[in-house]
């Protein structure tokens, strides 16, 4: 980390939270937006790497 952006990461100060600020229905709606992207396959929906881009397995 440069000094710099540790002077910046130093000077935040924690997000204050709304009062009204609905966390389960948030929780819910990513919830929901998940489920639409989920895939029945699940892993096997990836493919396996080879050739040219098999270096770019983690």
């Amino acid at each position: 980390m440069t000094p710099d952006m540790k002077k910046h990461q130093d000077s935040c100060g924690p997000t204050q939270t709304p009062d009204d600020f609905d966390i389960d229905a948030l929780r819910e709606k990513y919830r929901q937006e998940r489920e639409k992207r989920l895939r029945e396959e699940g892993s096997k929906q990836y493919i396996e790497l080879e050739d040219d881009f098999a270096g770019y397995y983690e």
